[in-house]
């Protein structure tokens, strides 16, 4: 074979230049497929109304319009909310996003409380407010609704009135932390058999008895 004949069969193997507009064309139409499935999942992660309204009353009771950092919340999708966690509480088939934690730390300037609507986030496991003097109020009796907390913290706040044992005993919470608070009255003696998944507890206040500060581990 001479080289003009390996040179033509090399370019009879070749892709004519009649087939680089498919190609190109195909390309598109995948780079637009990929884009299109993208939207979808991002439109999967969206929550339910009633978590999105519940933070909403969280976010003007709270007094949002003045805190530090309120990236993403009231414009963007809650799970880009800052502070906010989101998870697949259903099955790859058909998930189901929920807002399971909460943590907003040093970020309040101006006075708010916590609304009774916290009660609506069914799926909530964490509950964490640090470093907010500005935090005022008291523990609305909707948190009994919280079946699936695991911890509620606060810490360096301006909260009072007394601890709702009651509301608390009839949730799954494991981990208590009210440190640093205007809290008062007394923890119950049966506080522990009543939790009955209680595991550890730390009360730091001076309004309440000398007892306020317990643990078990």
């Amino acid at each position: 074979m001479t080289p003009s004949d390996s040179t033509a069969g090399r370019r009879s193997r070749g892709r004519s230049p009649s087939s680089r507009p498919l190609e190109t064309a195909f390309g598109l139409f995948l780079c637009s497929l990929f884009l299109l499935t993208g939207t979808v999942t991002a439109q999967d992660v969206r929550v339910p109304e009633k978590d999105s309204l519940a933070l909403v009353a969280f976010y003007h009771s709270m007094n949002g319009d003045n805190w530090r950092n309120k990236g993403g919340w009231l414009t963007d999708r809650v799970d880009t909310w800052y502070g906010v966690t989101t998870e697949n509480v259903g099955t790859t088939e058909a998930p189901e996003y929920r807002v399971v934690q909460i943590e907003l730390n040093d970020n309040m300037t101006q006075p708010g409380t916590i609304p009774p609507e916290i009660g609506d986030l069914e799926y909530l496991t964490d509950l964490v407010l640090r470093g907010d003097p500005a935090l005022f109020g008291e523990w609305p009796m909707e948190i009994e609704n919280l079946v699936n907390i695991f911890e509620i913290r606060t810490q360096d706040t301006n909260m009072s009135g007394e601890i709702p044992w009651t509301s608390l005993a009839k949730t799954s919470i494991e981990r208590i932390r009210f440190q640093e608070a205007k809290h008062r009255g007394e923890i119950p003696d049966d506080v522990f058999n009543d939790m009955t998944q209680l595991q550890r507890m730390e009360i730091s206040n001076a309004s309440l008895l000398d007892e306020a500060t317990a643990a078990a581990e």
